[in-house]
């Protein structure tokens, strides 16, 4: 199950920070399998009620730390 995000978290935590969190803890359970892609990002944009830039730069993120790939 995907961690809802919240917008009024600590201010230094940026949307696009919290997404790639969110998507990482979602693998650490095993909702999304380790190493697999990831739903397309207009999916993922509409699961976080963020924008396809934010889940892009999300993505970035986890690809940098093998996470995942898209």
């Amino acid at each position: 199950m995907m961690k809802s995000i919240s917008r009024f978290s600590a201010p230094a935590l940026t949307l696009h920070s919290q997404v790639p969190e969110s998507l990482r803890a979602s693998i650490a359970d095993g909702s999304y399998a380790a190493h697999a892609r990831l739903p397309a990002e207009s999916a993922l944009a509409s699961m976080f009620g963020v924008s396809r830039i934010t889940v892009r730069q999300a993505q970035w993120r986890l690809r940098r730390r093998t996470a995942c790939r898209s």
